[in-house]
């Protein structure tokens, strides 16, 4: 059996509306955590692949990821899926670069297509590739130490 998503925990909260309360929510908060960790792997990746080192403590520069909102919903035939989040940038203790970054998607609710999954996965997907490297990276070195 396949290990439960967060896309899959959200997509229960929405299918089961009010109903959900009244059911065994332990796993709401691992689910949560497990999404902030996926966050940061997405960002790390991103980094990554523009060519940023990434390294654990020292001085380094460092960019710290607060998750705004995380939202599936469903409107008319189709599922929207939105994710929102603020980037901040410090180096040597300050901030250098701050951005909000909200991204939305829509997938078509097909029977059998994971719709509201999709939608929620391009939301995130959207969200990451929308910070701006060069703009905040582009600041690093303008503080002393």
């Amino acid at each position: 059996m396949p290990k439960a998503t967060t896309a899959d925990h959200m997509m229960h909260v929405v299918a089961l509306g009010p109903f959900y309360g009244a059911l065994d929510t332990s796993m709401e908060e691992s689910a949560a955590q497990d999404f902030i960790g996926v966050f940061g792997d997405a960002m790390a990746g991103r980094l990554e692949a523009a060519g940023v080192s990434i390294v654990d403590g020292g001085d380094s520069p460092n960019i710290e990821l607060s998750v705004r909102h995380i939202m599936v919903g469903f409107d008319a035939a189709s599922w929207i899926g939105e994710v929102a989040y603020d980037a901040t940038v410090t180096e040597h203790g300050e901030v250098v670069c701050t951005e909000s970054i909200r991204d939305r998607a829509r997938a078509m609710n097909w029977a059998g297509a994971d719709s509201g999954q999709k939608a929620l996965n391009e939301a995130f997907t959207n969200a990451i590739n929308k910070f701006d490297l060069n703009r905040c990276l582009g600041h690093l070195g303008n503080t002393s130490p």
